[in-house]
């Protein structure tokens, strides 16, 4: 139940807020954005003309969605930054500059700082790829698979080891 509105042009910008009982507040500006207030102040959402929102919240955590491509991203009070693209992928930014990447079928990515990637794929395969481009797979049936620039290298459960070198 609204118990106050007014109208306010300031700097020509005009602005009409609402008072509600409870103590909320919902403010419209004259370019078509609105704000909501929770009566404590700790809570704001923001709806923008082109459809955008954002939110923050008493916790220190701030979300916006991006209307056009519907993806959402996050400010964690913890600096870490969370992107959540529509198609079920998530990008996961943490303070130490690792990023984490987690796709729609199951798959984690991790790229560290230093530029260290895992693959972690839905199967149980493992991949490694060490900041000179090596790579190291580690498939569910045991087999573990090694490739640098001088070898490429097969190893088997039993212990056979394959090893085919740069020069053939």
């Amino acid at each position: 139940k609204q118990t106050e509105a007014r109208q306010v042009e300031a700097e020509g910008i005009q602005i009409r807020e609402k008072v509600f009982e409870d103590g909320h507040k919902e403010i419209w500006y004259n370019n078509g954005n609105r704000k909501e207030v929770s009566s404590d102040g700790s809570h704001v959402k923001i709806f923008y003309y082109n459809g955008d929102v954002k939110e923050t919240g008493g916790d220190g955590v701030e979300r916006y969605l991006y209307s056009q491509t519907q993806t959402w991203h996050t400010k964690c009070s913890d600096g870490s930054e969370i992107l959540q693209f529509s198609n079920g992928q998530q990008e996961t930014r943490y303070q130490d500059g690792t990023t984490s990447i987690s796709f729609p079928d199951g798959t984690i990515k991790t790229v560290t700082l230093s530029g260290e990637e895992t693959i972690n794929f839905p199967d149980g395969t493992l991949v490694t790829v060490s900041v000179n481009g090596d790579r190291r797979l580690e498939m569910a049936n045991g087999q573990v698979e090694e490739h640098t620039a001088s070898f490429k290298r097969r190893i088997y459960p039993d212990g056979t080891i394959k090893t085919l070198h740069q020069d053939g």
